[in-house]
């Protein structure tokens, strides 16, 4: 390559092979770049950025209403109301990264993407050259190499020989070759470069360096243009008279192996007969049609046509055809969740979720094995097809290390329930990834046929493989391809294969495009049985069943009739699977709390509300305050016996308070209703605190929750922030419950004297 130094084009190559210390900020190339400011401008919506800087859109008005976390570092996005969480506005500010950043071949997926304006198979091809350059640049400077790699590793050389391997067996596939084949493609690109040196086009002033990112976008059009596109469009006949020059080499022509492998000679009968070691019919080899040979055919097919001849919609479909095989896998995922919400939701735990395996539970019983292990087997498909998808930005990705997970025995069956955290985000991004995935490409699908009617919309609970783009490549798709096809062999000459692209484009479109429905992208999240009491579940209640109040002197009945702590658990056990159960399907307000738990959820009598004044009087209308006036009795219970009764709830706002906070809220809660106030901030410390965003942790307690209570629409408390302190913050909210207790419990205990 030193003879080359004169040709701009080959400048960046160069440099990585014999000067790399100037390519120590240089954006390789090849490597993926950050697309975040050309999406902004999509107006798509509002963007911000977690507090690690990562950037997420709400879309719609662009003001949040719910919390989340991010799920590349976990942090807290979004917010409810005008309490938003960690919302400032994201930066336009283009971060991509200099130097070699795709990290190991683990990684990485088995099939190039095209990335910028390269094609998948330039991209692969170029990608190839640059490890090269690489490598021979750790001949002369490792060092200056290894900078280049980010993150570091350890072996520098053993690390880009993996990635070279990597390549030539992703060429070998996209283009259905071997890996011999894959190196003569590399032979032969090179080859090109060295016949066509003076061919530099209008690339002269190109920065060689790559010191940016539009230089190394111009860089990668112009090497593409002069020297790859020329060499991959017309890549099966350069092959082809590679082979033929080979065979007719003299210094291989008596090799006896190569004259079999290539059938030199013509049939002999008698050794087939034999069948000895040199029998022309063991060594005969006839290429497989497969859809990565297709997609390559395809491409050189498409270059340089006009565009009613490029069959676009047959394009797009071999683009995306790595994921959508995948679709044929979605509605057994759909029924797998569906059947472990039946015997999971609001009853599992989410440490048990955590420690019950698949393996424990598929064998729990003969049944639930023949039941589940088909559809546990498709989510692994779908999932092994997916997850390295997963780890890009976007509204489903997820960290590196869940995208690595599994599908086995040990695996836990958390894994499998739709959910905003723990390894429940392995569910939801793969749900939301194939929704996305079916969606955009419809869209994209009807757009190209310049279809303008609106697709009918299906919910996720009622699809089929008929309401997808589903198929599977072997059994549906590969038969279609060798029905538009002609086929012909030659011995000495191998197999011919030629398309008939417009057909196969049309029954592709009638069988597996036309008529398909959007779905409703509408995911339900598994409840856990200690979440089913959330701000959420409880505003789902009420919209469904209006709540009233019990009155105080039947508080009091209940409470002395349920003077033993464990009758107060065991009723707020029943309460908690009712209140799930209301908060979904409703109920008549009416109808007493007693014979719901017992006639409809079928409660045994030693279950209940464990009081008879409470039997008799509350009804559904009155569950959410029986379950606030037994939550309360519970932590005042516990309290006394110096237990902790938010044992559920975040460390984050237990804070402990100074003497000095502790005697100013004690004078400010003297001008208050001590006992409303107890009452309002046990509801919101169990309600809205038990995952409260790390910003909100600074507000003072007072401010939050009159905030909370008119954004609930309901009476603020008179003088709260004049009597409570502002040094008084969220995050000291439950050692402020406990001296407000004690105060409570102190005023009781002088009226009864």
């Amino acid at each position: 390559m030193k003879c080359l130094r004169q040709n701009r084009l080959l400048q960046p190559l160069m440099n990585l092979a014999f000067n790399s210390a100037l390519m120590r900020n240089a954006f390789i190339p090849t490597m993926p770049h950050d697309d975040g400011p050309e999406l902004m401008q999509a107006n798509i919506g509002r963007w911000y950025e977690c507090p690690s800087g990562h950037r997420y859109v709400i879309t719609e008005c662009g003001n949040p209403n719910q919390s989340y976390r991010c799920p590349i570092c976990n942090a807290d996005i979004g917010g409810q109301g005008i309490l938003a969480a960690n919302n400032r506005d994201a930066s336009m500010q283009d971060r991509s990264s200099t130097g070699h950043i795709l990290g190991h071949t683990q990684a990485q997926q088995q099939n190039v993407t095209s990335v910028r304006n390269l094609t998948p198979l330039s991209c692969g091809v170029l990608r190839c050259l640059t490890h090269v350059a690489m490598l021979l640049g750790t001949d002369q400077n490792i060092q200056n190499i290894a900078a280049i790699i980010k993150p570091p590793v350890h072996d520098v050389v053993q690390f880009l020989k993996e990635h070279l391997q990597h390549d030539i067996r992703c060429i070998a596939r996209s283009t259905g070759n071997n890996d011999d084949e894959a190196v003569q493609i590399i032979h032969l690109v090179l080859a090109g470069i060295v016949n066509n040196l003076g061919q530099q086009g209008g690339y002269l002033n190109i920065d060689g360096n790559l010191t940016t990112k539009d230089s190394r976008t111009a860089w990668e059009d112009g090497f593409m243009t002069t020297y790859l596109t020329p060499v991959l469009s017309a890549i099966s006949g350069l092959l082809q008279d590679s082979l033929g020059r080979m065979v007719r080499d003299e210094r291989l022509g008596n090799n006896r192996l190569m004259r079999l492998l290539h059938e030199l000679d013509g049939p002999n009968y008698e050794s087939i007969s034999k069948l000895d070691s040199m029998c022309p019919a063991l060594w005969r080899y006839r290429k497989k049609i497969t859809i990565e040979n297709v997609s390559f055919k395809f491409q050189e097919y498409s270059q340089g046509r006009d565009k009613p001849e490029r069959c676009e919609v047959l394009a797009e479909f071999l683009k995306k055809e790595h994921h959508l095989r995948a679709l044929q896998y979605f509605p057994d995922i759909i029924k797998l969740q569906r059947l472990l919400f039946e015997k999971f939701h609001r009853r599992l735990d989410r440490n048990e979720a955590e420690e019950f395996t698949l393996g424990k539970f598929l064998k729990t019983s003969l049944q639930v094995k023949e039941q589940f292990s088909a559809l546990v087997n498709s989510f692994k498909m779908a999932w092994k097809i997916v997850r390295p998808s997963l780890l890009k930005d976007g509204p489903y990705s997820i960290p590196q290390e869940m995208c690595d997970i599994e599908v086995i025995n040990s695996t836990p069956i958390s894994m499998f329930l739709p959910a905003k955290s723990g390894q429940g985000r392995c569910a939801l991004a793969l749900n939301n990834f194939l929704v996305t995935l079916h969606n955009d490409f419809i869209g994209r699908c009807k757009s190209l046929l310049k279809d303008e009617s609106r697709p009918p919309e299906i919910p996720l609970a009622n699809i089929t493989k008929a309401h997808l783009v589903a198929y599977d490549p072997e059994k549906d798709f590969l038969p279609m391809i060798l029905a538009h096809c002609d086929y012909s062999l030659k011995v000495g000459e191998g197999t011919t294969v030629e398309f008939n692209w417009k057909c196969l484009e049309r029954q592709l479109v009638d069988r597996f495009i036309r008529g398909r429905p959007r779905l409703i992208s509408l995911i339900e999240l598994f409840v856990f049985s200690k979440d089913i009491c959330d701000g959420e579940v409880f505003k789902a209640l009420k919209q469904k069943i209006p709540q009233e109040e019990i009155t105080r002197p039947v508080q009091d009945q209940i409470l002395n009739e349920l003077n033993q702590l464990t009758d107060v658990c065991d009723a707020l056990k029943s309460l908690h699977i009712a209140i799930g159960f209301l908060s979904s399907a409703g109920g008549d307000p009416s109808m007493s709390i007693h014979e719901y738990l017992h006639s409809g959820l079928k409660m045994t009598l030693r279950k209940g509300l464990k009081s008879g004044k409470a039997e008799l009087f509350c009804q559904l209308q009155h569950i959410v305050s029986l379950w606030l006036l037994l939550s309360l009795e519970r932590a005042r219970v516990l309290t006394k016996r110096k237990q902790d009764p938010f044992d559920d709830v975040s460390e984050k706002v237990k804070s402990s308070l100074d003497k000095k906070q502790k005697f100013c809220l004690n004078n400010g809660l003297q001008k208050l209703n001590v006992d409303h106030f107890v009452g309002v901030l046990l509801e919101f410390i169990l309600l809205y605190l038990k995952h409260v965003p790390d910003d909100q942790l600074h507000f003072p307690l007072s401010q939050y929750i009159n905030a909370k209570l008119e954004e609930k629409e309901r009476d603020v408390i008179d003088g709260l922030e004049e009597y409570i302190p502002e040094d008084i913050k969220v995050e000291h909210a439950v050692e402020a419950w406990k001296v407000a207790c004690q105060k409570s419990e102190d005023y009781h205990s002088r009226m009864q004297e």
